[in-house]
């Protein structure tokens, strides 16, 4: 009998094996004989695996058929990322040494070590793998596509996931050295954030913090099965699961929670917002009812939400990081027909797309989008017929090969210029110092001059925020108020007829659903499109007003940078609003300012990508899930209407319509999203930091000013090693 019980024990059940002589009452001398002889397995050991394992003997049986040579590709990309993470993490701790040896430097020596420690520590988890989520409904097979995809059943037999648990499969290589040989952690996110953070997870603390239970793939049936013992604990969020598999040393896989997988509308919103931690993302959907139902509503959301990775520059094709995936391809006998569905569905995705869509997009990035573009990134996966799966396989590693190139590019060339602005900063200081060293009265006239200026500092900045929140308000009722008259002309009778005689819908379940999705993703477009229209105009209000101020300071003579010490005050925050438009127009110092003081890169494919591109990413989490509850909410109200009779069936479906988006609370639930965008905004506004700043800025000055030669010389001394350190 050609049966593998080796792998199937090691890789299949996850069992060393004695607890496998132990489920099956047997010595593990007996289990040892079986393995090294599976030629003499016979159907009656088969049969009593089968009853003692829950695998039926036909699966038994057939086990060989189902094993599947992993994905793999090329990693001398990832092994040079990884190389630069262990050259940054080699730097942050030779930095720590020679703050060590240094305890006892000048407080101004010490403050720009903890600048460039935090440079080091907010850009390490920067550089990971790319994370790849899988999405669909909870049927489509996007565990048993991971399992081919690491030519192992991750999942134990009878997995269902918990509703909104989500499921990292990482390499053994990531794994924490303390965890030892545990293979699985339930996490937690208890501090407090929308999710736990993997790439901390070697941080013992943060772990420490966030970990529920850690062992063997045990523990993952205990929270995962509907007969575990711990199924309903709402306090597990995520499972990590450390497999080694060629693909993992090349990404990471996140099996997302499937959609509509309960009655409760926060489980879709907590699936819809995990894929917010995944880079490339796999939307699948049976190929027998591609495209269906549901399926629209996501997709939308999911193609608004993609964090953009292509640019001009880099070489990536438009949507590249988009997986339009029709599973179980195989039972769609001709494959003439599987093209058809293929095309079918991004035609059906196409027609409810709002006017103008793929153009807004193009205008919010470098690249131009069209619905081009968006087909192709169709395509059909079989576990069973790997002609089926050959070109989502082939371009599916092909990104994985190239992404690692682009985040080495990308994150090396933040880390050199933010290491560059320190090292200018530092370079300044030592002609100060010199200065000073002969002129000890001009290091008395500059902090002089400095504490003269403090109350006009003060005023202009007190005025300039005064100003700013105003400008936030103001913007934040210009929004609204347009996105209310634009949907009161949206969601009226006479819009709607034109717009079903326009698209040529009939009266028929299938049109009027795409109906409401289109006029909902009309609606969540206009919400974006003002978001990104006032966010615009906040960018070139702040760009111009802080110019005005960093002018009027040079004029005066007053050596400080509100530009800089207002952006300071944004780091640190999860969220920035409609201010991440501007950070990300800020290039170099823009990148420098917010990895240097807490927050890393806006995301590992976000800010480096550039500019609005990114941050239009973020206007998409507005409404985000919310749109995609209401949009199914108003679905199920209109599921009672229908077929109407009579010649004006059009009519009196635009009034149900209306009366359904009227019952949901549709126009108050998108003012809110709205409201939220611009309070996120208000919220990142730091009042005091220019002040705070300029009083950090006083400080240093009186402290330069008290000092002697010998204090000169020492600080000359400190910081020439300092840069010594930082250019080596």
């Amino acid at each position: 009998m050609d049966f593998d019980l080796k792998y199937f024990r090691e890789k299949v059940l996850n069992m060393t094996q004695a607890e496998f002589a132990d489920v099956m009452g047997k010595s593990q001398n007996t289990v040892s004989r079986w393995e090294k002889e599976p030629q003499n397995l016979t159907l009656e050991v088969l049969a009593e695996i089968s009853a003692n394992t829950g695998f039926s003997l036909g699966d038994i049986l057939n086990f060989k058929s189902k094993i599947h040579d992993p994905w793999k590709g090329e990693v001398s990309e990832m092994e040079k990322l990884r190389a630069l993470k262990s050259d940054t993490n080699a730097k942050l701790t030779q930095l720590q040494e020679y703050m060590a040896v240094n305890s006892n430097s000048s407080q101004l020596h010490k403050n720009y070590a903890d600048k460039l420690q935090k440079i080091y520590e907010n850009t390490l988890p920067s550089i990971r793998k790319p994370r790849v989520g899988f999405l669909g409904n909870s049927d489509v097979g996007k565990s048993t596509l991971i399992n081919a995809m690491i030519g192992q059943d991750v999942l134990p037999a009878g997995w269902t996931p918990i509703t909104s648990l989500l499921m990292y499969v990482v390499h053994t290589e990531d794994r924490p050295d303390f965890l030892g040989d545990d293979s699985v952690v339930i996490l937690s996110n208890r501090s407090g954030n929308k999710s736990v953070d993997i790439e901390q997870l070697h941080d013992e603390n943060y772990f420490e913090q966030c970990s529920i239970e850690s062992g063997g793939i045990n523990v993952l049936e205990k929270y995962g099965s509907r007969e575990g013992e711990y199924y309903m604990n709402t306090d597990a969020t995520a499972a990590v699961v450390y497999i080694e598999a060629p693909l993992l040393k090349l990404c990471t896989l996140l099996d997302l929670p499937g959609f509509a997988t309960s009655d409760n509308p926060q489980d879709d919103i907590q699936a819809a917002e995990g894929k917010n931690n995944a880079d490339i993302l796999v939307y699948m959907s049976l190929a027998n009812g591609f495209m269906r139902g549901n399926d629209i509503s996501y997709l939308k959301e999911v193609l608004d939400s993609l964090n953009p990775i292509g640019t001009k520059q880099n070489g990536f094709e438009p949507l590249s990081n988009l997986f339009v995936v029709a599973s179980q391809a195989h039972v769609v006998a001709d494959k003439e027909e599987l093209r058809n569905i293929l095309e079918k569905g991004a035609e059906r995705m196409e027609s409810v797309l709002p006017e103008n869509y793929w153009v807004s997009k193009s205008q919010q990035s470098d690249l131009s989008y069209d619905y081009l573009d968006f087909s192709k990134r169709f395509f059909t996966y079989s576990r069973d017929d790997s002609e089926l799966s050959k070109s989502f396989k082939e371009d599916f590693i092909s990104l994985l090969e190239k992404i690692p190139k682009m985040l080495h590019t990308n994150t090396f060339d933040v880390l050199q210029s933010s290491l560059s602005v320190v090292d200018t900063e530092v370079s300044n200081e030592l002609d100060t110092f010199r200065k000073y060293l002969e002129d000890k009265e001009s290091a008395t006239h500059d902090y002089q001059l400095l504490l003269g200026q403090k109350d006009e500092v003060y005023k202009n900045s007190l005025d300039f925020i005064q100003k700013l929140e105003t400008e936030i308000e103001l913007y934040k009722v210009k929004s609204i108020d347009e996105f209310k008259d634009f949907y009161d002309r949206t969601i009226s009778t006479e819009a709607i007829v034109k717009v079903i005689n326009r698209k040529g819908f009939k009266n028929r379940k299938k049109d009027k659903e795409e109906l409401q999705n289109y006029l909902n993703n009309t609606l969540v477009q206009k919400s974006n499109d003002l978001c990104v229209l006032y966010s615009n105009k906040l960018r070139d209000y702040l760009d111009k007003e802080l110019n005005k101020l960093n002018i009027s300071a040079e004029a005066s003579k007053i050596n400080f940078d509100y530009q800089k010490a207002f952006i300071t005050g944004l780091a640190g925050l999860g969220t920035y609003g409609a201010l991440a438009f501007y950070i990300g127009t800020l290039g170099n110092l823009g990148g420098y300012i917010v990895v240097a003081q807490a927050v890393g890169l806006l995301s590992s494919l976000g800010i480096s990508v550039g500019g609005g591109a990114a941050a239009t990413s973020f206007v998409a989490s507005i409404g985000g899930p919310i749109t995609i509850v209401l949009g199914i909410s108003i679905l199920i109200m209109l599921a009672t209407a229908g077929i109407l009779s009579g010649r004006n069936w059009k009519e009196k479906f635009s009034d149900s319509l209306i009366a359904a988006y009227k019952k949901a609370e549709a126009r108050q639930k998108y003012c809110t999203g709205l409201e939220k965008w611009w309070a996120e905004t208000a919220t990142a506004v730091n009042k005091n930091t220019m002040a705070e700043e300029y009083e950090k800025h006083l400080q240093e000055a009186e402290e330069k000013a008290n000092l002697d030669v010998t204090g000169y010389e020492d600080l000359i001394s400190e910081f020439k090693n300092f840069r010594s350190l930082l250019t080596h």
